[in-house]
């Protein structure tokens, strides 16, 4: 009986020790990229953290730049009739503005492949 338990002790020290020492599956996973890469057999390009820039930020709507936004000066309303066409000209802008906008992401929405 004494035996027995000496040997469960053991065995289970060493079945610990041993996992331990074994590969996580990422370094398998490194290792099997390095050696396709040499080989030349990459069948398809994979993004890794690596391959990313490493200050990638996703754009926020206060980050776009102003120059693709009118921003009117600040004034006074008047009774001239030319103010009607600046407002219709301004509304154009932020409409065209916005389909810029949703076509982006429009564009980013379809370069995204879910696995």
């Amino acid at each position: 009986m004494r035996h027995q338990k000496a040997l469960a002790i053991i065995g289970a020290i060493l079945f610990i020790a041993a996992s331990g020492y074994g590969q996580s599956l990422g370094d398998v996973a490194r290792e099997q990229r390095q050696k396709q890469a040499k080989d030349g057999h990459a069948a398809r390009k994979v993004l890794t953290n690596e391959d990313l820039p490493a200050a990638a930020k996703p754009a926020s709507p206060t980050s776009i730049s102003t120059d693709q936004h009118y921003t009117a000066p600040a004034s006074p309303a008047s009774n001239d009739t030319r103010a009607g066409e600046r407002w219709k000209a301004m509304i154009e802008m932020q409409k065209n503005s916005i389909a810029s906008l949703q076509s982006r992401i429009d564009q980013e929405n379809s370069s995204i492949h879910f696995a």
